[in-house]
């Protein structure tokens, strides 16, 4: 047995069903447990008598298929993991005995095991005397019959001949056949006392000749007891166990085990003891007292675990242990030490603030003792007083003498706290939230936030706060209606109305004190002027806008936002219909703007793979490999031991700038325009980098060869180092109309690739580049397409507005000043 308690809207439903389906899953796939074996493959849902939730878990079968079954299993389970409504016991003992491709899941109520609650008693009370009257033979002889029958009520027949002569319509009534009844008969008679004999002898004494007052005893001595031999019968024509039964709102059944009450007694003769695994779902079950607590465990006590009685037997005494030797304990040291918490709690001197409690529970001594504290509640069993004791009494010794009770105390019930959520984790599983779904928001607290309202003691319960201010666009429709109702009144009494329309405007279009108005003020009198301003503003389109409806839309979406749940409650029936549709309108809205802001739009992922893809977009170096990190962490190589690659050495140095620029210059990639070339810049810092290591690390072996082929040109005149050395020199590719990187080389003009001993530029008298500090002059001269350039360019490395690096170009030409550049 398991108890599921979970908060209200975590999803209990689907966890009980998600359970049922794998069990009948493994069933029909011939593979259940060792436990499981030999069970009908029928599961059993039992609610309280409530229609809303009998009805809810019949569609909520439907709905886990819908969502949670895998496509390819989902055509089978929407045929067999179905339910069948079964509110009355025989209707669902005749379910569960239906074979092939029936429904499997039955769902009824706790109502249903009172007992002798059928429909179409008449022909089923036929049916059972029918049938015992073969199974009395000649200790009931005809003629005894038929005075019996004379007694029936009006309708049955009068000879035991056509007793069990039904129609096509009676028979179709029937849930079970004549030779099962008959069987089930012959089975409860083998009990001593049975209600077999005892109607026997009933019957034979109605049955004397001449005897009077045959319909009054055949309807208080016959009726009851064939409806008891029904019902008693039922257990015999259900057949096989079944693997599983769901109870939700297990804790109508506090009082169960004890009393038999909420038809818990009809559920233990019925199914209770033909069921091997019981699933019981709640959402307060630390609302009921101990013992009743202990009630609902009690549950368990009734399962056929397993196939064997023998081991059945076993497991419910190991249940039974765990409960009155184990939990029974534990939970009453923990009342007992919340009684005792709460007694001290309300003599705590008023100069004790939070703060300083605060300060003593998380100090370094109580901390370590919660944390001994812990490990004693972990162990199996009722946790040791005595050592309960001298970890408290070690751990507060110290503490000022006016909070040290209070402490000591606290620390009593945390430790009986935890260990009774040990003991109890075995059987109850419990999830909780943050959440606010207790919260009850009335008048103007709909225009406060949810934190200002959480201390308030009575936050869980209806109670009195100030209304809505509807001063502003909502303050004349509602004069108006006050003054149309009084008016109609002709100055006297209230207007009622008036205060009941705050719900929603149009329910002057929609209710019967509306429709009255405007038939009493339709005459063109004063009040009809009224009226004709009113209708002006009131009506479906204007109802959003309406004060309250406004607050509680705002509230309920905001709820629906934090994955909360809201209920509102509606005095008039139009607004009730107005407001899921305003609700509705708003989350949708709220759907499609988030779909919106996520994706980006209709070409979103036509705009994220050129992101990914193109060389200029800012998603491209994601896909990059980064070779000189994979080095890094790559501790494979003894050269790496012996000489290690640290990250600050990946980090372009304020000389290296001015190589930056030549590559730029020598491939003629435009580092000053809108679209910076991310492959060229990641290769290109490689192989700065590269050189700088080979000629300050010397590396050998695997390294070196790595590191030299960064250093090659290859590295940088194609995207991913792998070009061919005989490649035509006439070939160009332009890198910025690239779009995907992969096999684009960088662009090198012949005037650049004349001079390789100067990276690809012609300087005069050798003067290739100047460098003072951290600013560099480099003198060049190249062509791009037929106009020659020539000059000085600056290159000053600094810091942007978003810590990147800058590079601040000036060329030594009149109107050719660069503007800056970011580096990331």
């Amino acid at each position: 047995m398991q108890i599921v308690a979970d908060e209200v809207g975590m999803g209990k439903t689907f966890v009980a069903l998600a359970t049922a389906y794998s069990v009948l899953r493994a069933m029909h796939g011939g593979s259940p447990c060792d436990a499981l074996r030999g069970c009908d493959n029928k599961v059993v849902i039992v609610t309280p008598n409530n229609s809303a939730l009998f009805a809810k878990w019949q569609r909520e079968v439907g709905e886990f298929v819908k969502r949670c079954v895998p496509e390819a299993y989902r055509t089978d389970a929407a045929r067999l993991f179905a339910p069948a409504r079964a509110d009355k016991i025989d209707d669902l003992v005749a379910e569960l005995r239906k074979r092939g491709k029936s429904r499997r899941i039955g769902v009824t109520t706790m109502g249903a095991f009172y007992g002798k609650r059928f429909r179409h008693y008449d022909v089923k009370r036929r049916l059972v005397l029918g049938c015992l009257f073969r199974h009395w033979g000649n200790r009931f002889n005809y003629a005894a019959r038929d005075r019996l029958l004379h007694g029936a009520p009006d309708g049955w027949p009068t000879s035991h001949r056509d007793l069990l002569d039904f129609t096509d319509e009676e028979r179709n009534l029937l849930p079970f056949a004549e030779s099962d009844v008959f069987n089930a008969v012959r089975k409860i008679d083998q009990y001593i006392d049975s209600n077999v004999e005892t109607l026997l002898t009933d019957c034979q004494d109605i049955a004397t000749p001449y005897a009077r007052r045959r319909e009054q005893k055949f309807r208080t001595k016959v009726i009851h007891r064939l409806d008891a031999i029904y019902t008693e019968a039922l257990q015999h024509l259900l057949g096989s166990d079944l693997p599983l039964v769901i109870v939700d709102e297990a804790h109508n059944w506090k009082n169960g085990p004890s009393q038999g009450s909420n038809g818990y007694r009809g559920f233990k003769d019925l199914l209770g003891c033909r069921t091997r695994r019981a699933l019981l779902l709640t959402a307060t079950p630390f609302q009921l007292r101990p013992d009743e607590m202990l009630e609902i465990l009690k549950v368990g006590e009734e399962l056929q675990t397993y196939p064997q009685k023998t081991l059945s037997r076993k497991c419910r005494e190991r249940l039974k242990h765990h409960r009155e030797d184990v939990i029974k304990p534990v939970l009453d040291r923990a009342t007992t030490a919340s009684r005792k918490f709460a007694r001290v709690w309300s003599k705590l001197p008023p100069s004790v603030t939070t703060a300083t409690l605060e300060a003593a529970w998380f100090s370094p001594e109580l901390v370590d003792a919660q944390s001994q504290l812990d490990e004693l509640a972990a162990e199996h069993g009722a946790a040791c007083t005595d050592r309960i004791h001298i970890i408290v009494d070690k751990a507060t010794q110290f503490i000022d003498p006016a909070i040290r009770q209070l402490l000591q105390t606290a620390m009593e019930l945390y430790v009986h706290n935890s260990d009774l959520s040990h003991e109890l984790g075995k059987l109850v599983i419990r999830h909780r939230r943050n959440t606010e779904h207790r919260l009850v928001r009335v008048g103007a607290e709909f225009q406060r936030a949810p934190d200002q309202l959480i201390n308030r003691p009575d936050r869980h319960v209806l109670h009195a706060a100030p209304g809505v201010d509807v001063r502003g666009e909502g303050e004349l429709p509602h004069y108006l209606l006050m003054r149309c109702v009084s008016e109609m009144k002709g100055g006297k009494g209230k207007s009622s109305l008036g205060s009941a329309l705050t719900g929603c405007y149009s329910t002057l279009n929609e209710s019967a004190e509306g429709r009255a108005i405007r038939k009493r003020l339709a005459d063109g009198s004063t009040g009809g002027v009224y009226l004709d301003l009113l209708k002006q503003m009131v009506n479906e389109q204007a109802d959003e806008r309406h004060p309250k409806v406004s607050d509680v839309v705002d509230a309920a979406v905001g709820n629906w936002q934090r994955g909360e749940k809201t209920l509102v409650f509606c005095f008039r029936t139009n607004t009730a219909r107005r407001l899921p549709e305003i609700i509705g309108r708003r989350i949708a809205e709220d759907l499609n703007e988030r779909k919106q802001h996520c994706m980006g739009g209709a070409n979103a992922f036509e705009k994220l793979a050129s992101r990914l893809t193109r060389r200029t977009e800012n998603l491209v170096t994601l896909g990059l490999d980064r070779v000189l990190w994979s080095l890094i962490w790559n501790r494979q190589f003894d050269e790496l031991a012996n000489r290690p690659i640290e990250p600050d050495d990946l980090e372009l140095r304020d000389d290296e700038w001015p190589l930056l620029a030549q590559l730029a210059l020598q491939y003629d990639v435009d580092l000053l325009g809108k679209e910076i070339d991310r492959v060229f810049l990641n290769r290109a810092c490689e192989h700065i980098i590269a050189r700088r290591l080979v000629a300050k690390r010397r590396p050998t072996g695997l390294l070196k060869q790595v590191l030299e082929s960064l250093c090659n040109d290859d590295w940088v005149s194609h995207p991913y180092g792998c070009g061919s050395h005989d490649e035509d020199d006439g070939a160009e590719t332009d890198a910025a109309d690239s779009t995907n990187g992969v096999s684009t080389t960088s662009t090198t003009s012949a005037a650049t690739r004349t001079d390789t001993r100067s990276n690809g530029l012609r300087t005069n008298s050798g003067n290739a580049a100047r460098c003072n500090g951290t600013a560099a002059r480099l003198r060049f001269s190249t062509h791009t397409g037929r106009v020659p350039r020539c000059g000085w360019v600056t290159i000053r490395p600094a810091r942007g507005r978003h810590g990147g690096r800058v590079l601040t170009l000036l060329l030594a030409q009149p109107s050719r000043e660069c503007t800056s550049i970011s580096w990331p």
